[in-house]
C-alpha cells in the first residue's frame, strides 16, 4: 500500500517480463477495497437496527398483550369495592387471565343480586318499621290521651325494677307525688307505706305477684292496700298491675269514698239496730 501521484492510498503490485523486457505495474484505490467491507458494515447494522426495532415492538405489543388485561381486571376490581356491581370484565382469552377474568363476573353478579336481595329486604324491614313505630306511636298517644283522663293512678315502668316512665296527673293527684319524686318503686315504698312491718308485707307480695306477671307476660290479682298521701292523709287503694312486653302498667283506683260509704253504712246500720232493739225491749 502506497499513495501515487493523486495523493490517494493505492494498493500496487510490480513485476518484471523478461521476454519483452517491459515492467508491469498494477494498482487499485484502497477505497475501492475497502467498499465491499463498507457496505457489509453498513447493512450489518441496518440489519441490527431493524432487528432491534423489531424485538422492541414485539416487547410492547406482548407486555401491552399482558399488562393491558391486567390494568382491566384491576379497574375492574376497584368498582366492585367501591360497591358498584355493575360492571364485567370483557375478555375472549381462554387464558389464565380470561378464567379469572370470568370468575370475577360471576362472583360480581352473586354479590350484586345479594346486595339487591338485601338492600330490599332492608326496604322492605325499615317500611315495616316506621309502620310498626307510626302504630306505637298512635298508640302512645292514644293511652296517654286515655290515662289522663281515667280516674286510676296510672304508674308505667319497665323491668323488674320498675323504673318509672310515665305517671299520669290523676296518680299525682290523688297521692301528691310526681314522677321525679318516685322515679322507681324503690323510692315509692317508703313514702307511701310509712310502717316498716306493713311496708315489708307489702313488698314481698307485690314483688312476687309483679316477677310472676313480667315472666308470664300476664296480670295480678289486685292487692287492696291503705296508702299514705304527700299530705300525711291515707287513701284506700286497689293496685293491679300487668305486662305488656317491657313495660309494666300500675293502676290503682281510690276505694276510700266507698270504704267511708260502706263504714257509714254499717255505722248506720249499727245504730238503726241498737235503736230497734232498744225499742223492743221497751215495748216488752
Amino acid at each position: 500500500i502506497t499513495t501515487d501521484y493523486r495523493g490517494e492510498e493505492v494498493l500496487a503490485a510490480y513485476t518484471y517480463i523478461t521476454e519483452t523486457e517491459w515492467g508491469f505495474v498494477s494498482k487499485q484505490d484502497v477505497y475501492e477495497l475497502r467498499k465491499p467491507i463498507r457496505e457489509m458494515t453498513q447493512n450489518f447494522i441496518i440489519l441490527v437496527t431493524i432487528c432491534f426495532v423489531f424485538i422492541v415492538l414485539v416487547a410492547l405489543f406482548v407486555s401491552k398483550s399482558i399488562s393491558e388485561p391486567i390494568v382491566r381486571m384491576t379497574s375492574f376490581a376497584k368498582k366492585i369495592s367501591d360497591g358498584d356491581y355493575s360492571g364485567r370484565y370483557e375478555s375472549a382469552s381462554q387464558d389464565e387471565l380470561g378464567v379469572l377474568g370470568s370468575t370475577f363476573n360471576e362472583m360480581s353478579q352473586k354479590i350484586q343480586r345479594w346486595h339487591d336481595e338485601l338492600t330490599l329486604a332492608v326496604k322492605e324491614r325499615t317500611e315495616e318499621l316506621e309502620k310498626n313505630e307510626a302504630s306505637l306511636r298512635e298508640s302512645e298517644a292514644t293511652f296517654r290521651a286515655m290515662a289522663e283522663t281515667v280516674p286510676l293512678a296510672i304508674y308505667v315502668s319497665r323491668d323488674v325494677d320498675q323504673v318509672s316512665e310515665y305517671i299520669n296527673p290523676q296518680f299525682t293527684e290523688l297521692f301528691g307525688y310526681t314522677r321525679k319524686e318516685v322515679p322507681t318503686v324503690t323510692d315509692w315504698w317508703p313514702l307511701a307505706y310509712p310502717g316498716e312491718e306493713y311496708r315489708a308485707q307489702l313488698v314481698e307480695e307485690w314483688q312476687a305477684k309483679v316477677a310472676h306477671a313480667i315472666e308470664t307476660q300476664s296480670e295480678i290479682e289486685p292487692m287492696e292496700v291503705v296508702v299514705t298521701c304527700k299530705d300525711g292523709s291515707t287513701k284506700n287503694i286497689l293496685w293491679g298491675f300487668t305486662s305488656l312486653g317491657e313495660k309494666n302498667y300500675a293502676f290503682g283506683m281510690d276505694l276510700t269514698e266507698i270504704k267511708t260509704s260502706e263504714k257509714n253504712l254499717h255505722e248506720s246500720q249499727q245504730r238503726f239496730l241498737s235503736t230497734f232493739n232498744q225499742a223492743a225491749i221497751g215495748l216488752a
